[in-house]
């Protein structure tokens, strides 16, 4: 079998993942599920830490989404090149203290700890997530010990800190975030790991002698406070990112403007990007994805009716005749509010028989039969 090191490689900006093998990924997720059944591992999803972290703040009001009246400090961070910065000599010290894993599994994961090759813990394989939620147990705990936080989330290295803010006056509030901030940043130098200095806030809601609304982003999401409401939009760095793919699959479309077949491209790439999308991942599995299920608990329509506008001038950019420029529009069309959009659903999994030949015609897609795997082929086309 491929070892970890000569595994193949892929560059995303500044961070390196690896590609496992047929045979790599079958023992990878054998050891992935030991992992997670002998350290009692609860890697919640991205959309329960949101669910909860709404349902604190707003006490369950979902209706009209109004803030609980408390004074609270909300510290948000995340950990510098976290997966790369894993002390892998710490790593391995905690593996064996712990003395369950089977000697396979260990066999395993020697194979990057003691090897130059490889910094910290590697990205992309099936262990990945799961053995940096092992290597962060403890600090978890300190965490909590030293913060004791109404609440604490951390969705792998991203983290958020909740707790009572008893400040008089502004110069207590500020020695108070000073505080905050040093602490962690003592508690990840014990596991010789640093905050991400750019991406450290503390915000504060306080509806008391300091007037202050609360205007925070975690995992790609913002929320702020105005009038006693919180309000949940998508954040201004992931709204860019959305924008900028938008931008180019226009870009390449005008490349290839007289081509039918690049238009449907375009179209179906557009409808991907802001519904909710139900497919295929390339191991055959079931997956969703998508502005629909990526940011379902946005209440806040404001960035999603500036990307509306985006789009629009995107599409008259492109001088299409009126069938094909409304065919474009008719994917951001709404009736009363801009969220409507990301309420919209595809399903490639459930397509009848009538979508399949009319998707096969519009992507001049003769060589795919319309059969079980239909979905998954097609999807994979588009891209």
């Amino acid at each position: 079998m491929t070892s970890i090191k000569d595994s193949k490689k892929i560059k995303s900006g500044n961070k390196t993942y690896f590609i496992p093998d047929e045979n790599q990924s079958e023992d990878y997720t054998r050891l992935k599920f030991e992992m997670q059944n002998k350290f009692n591992l609860n890697l919640k999803s991205r959309d329960e830490i949101i669910k909860v972290l709404i349902s604190y703040l707003t006490q369950g009001d979902y209706i009209n989404f109004s803030v609980q009246k408390l004074n609270l400090s909300i510290l948000r961070t995340d950990i510098k090149s976290f997966f790369p910065s894993v002390s892998k000599h710490i790593l391995y010290q905690k593996l064996n203290n712990s003395n369950i894993l089977n000697n396979d599994s260990l066999n395993i994961l020697k194979e990057f700890i003691f090897t130059s090759k490889v910094e910290g813990i590697p990205l992309g394989f099936q262990f990945s997530n799961h053995l940096a939620e092992f290597f962060l147990e403890d600090f978890d705990n300190d965490i909590k010990l030293f913060f004791q936080p109404i609440m604490y989330f951390r969705y792998v290295d991203d983290i958020l800190i909740i707790n009572y803010d008893d400040s008089k006056d502004r110069k207590t509030r500020e020695k108070n975030e000073n505080e905050m901030k040093d602490l962690i940043s003592r508690l990840l130098s014990k596991y010789e790991l640093k905050i991400n200095s750019k991406k450290t806030e503390v915000s504060f809601l306080n509806q008391s002698n300091l007037k202050k609304d609360i205007d925070f982003n975690y995992l790609g999401y913002r929320f702020y406070t105005r009038q006693e409401k919180l309000y949940i939009s998508i954040s201004k760095e992931k709204y860019l990112k959305i924008l900028n793919k938008i931008k180019n699959d226009f870009y390449k479309y005008k490349k290839n403007k007289s081509s039918n077949k690049a238009f449907w491209t375009l179209y179906y790439r557009l409808v991907n990007i802001l519904f909710g999308i139900t497919s295929y991942n390339k191991n055959g599995k079931k997956f969703k994805f998508g502005m629909g299920y990526n940011y379902r608990y946005i209440n806040d329509q404001t960035m999603i009716k500036e990307l509306v506008y985006e789009i629009k001038k995107l599409v008259f950019s492109c001088r299409l005749n009126s069938y094909k420029t409304n065919t474009l529009l008719s994917i951001i069309k709404y009736d009363q509010s801009p969220l409507e959009i990301i309420n919209k659903r595809f399903n490639y999994i459930k397509l009848t028989g009538n979508q399949m030949k009319l998707i096969k015609k519009r992507l001049n897609a003769n060589n795919i039969p319309i059969d079980k795997n239909f979905s998954k082929r097609i999807f994979y086309l588009i891209y």
